[in-house]
């Protein structure tokens, strides 16, 4: 999908969003992690992930059903108790919402905010040739698929050139995969930091795979 031009700019300014997502990452796996820059936003928790496979979770999060702990009822780290993407008319009202959308989903919904709205994804279900990767990304406008699970680099550059001399806030979707083999740098880190996010809640998703204790450095 081609990056597309910038769109309205005379909305008020807003809080950009970065959405990162990593696939079949364990949570005992992160925890043993050194993973630095991620466990300085703010606590860790166990939480479950809306689906069982990579597509269905993806589809549920990008309704504003994101990773979860259903016995704490604390908006955001319970999404069915406060949502921090909360679709306007989209199941039931928590106590408390950070974003709320309308809109198909949370792309569109950012979309219509006035927000440029950029994503990559690494594995299939991303695929912008299949229709079940098209279901996933036709909302963003500007979405880069790697077409591999080890380009991370190439991701991180493609997200930065569609960050350049931009005036207007964004939205950005990450999915990273082959987490126990990656390294991030430091370039890969001042490009991560260039957007605020909010809530600063780690969820990291409990999954039935990725049982390789090896993982990212550095991150």
């Amino acid at each position: 999908m081609e990056k597309l031009g910038l769109i309205n700019l005379a909305q008020p300014k807003e809080q950009s969003v970065l959405f990162i997502t990593l696939d079949s990452c364990r949570y005992d796996t992160f925890l043993i992690a050194s993973a630095p820059n991620l466990k300085a936003l703010e606590k860790l928790y166990r939480a479950m992930a809306p689906g069982n496979f990579t597509y269905s979770s993806h589809a549920a999060m990008f309704v504003g059903f994101t990773p979860g702990v259903s016995t704490k009822f604390e908006p955001y780290v319970n999404s069915k108790y406060g949502k921090i993407f909360k679709i306007l008319n989209g199941g039931l009202a928590g106590k408390a919402e950070h974003f709320i959308l309308t809109g198909r989903n949370i792309i569109d919904g950012f979309k219509r905010r006035g927000y440029l709205t950029i994503g990559s994804g690494a594995v299939g279900w991303f695929d912008p040739k299949t229709e079940t990767g098209q279901s996933l990304i036709q909302d963003f406008e500007a979405f880069f698929y790697p077409g591999n699970t080890f380009s991370l680099d190439k991701q991180i550059q493609q997200i930065s050139q569609y960050l350049e001399n931009l005036s207007q806030p964004v939205f950005v979707f990450l999915m990273w995969a082959r987490l126990m083999f990656l390294t991030i740098t430091k370039e890969h880190r001042g490009v991560l930091k260039i957007i605020p996010v909010f809530p600063s809640v780690v969820t990291i998703v409990e999954m039935n795979v990725c049982k390789d204790k090896r993982f990212a450095y550095n991150m």
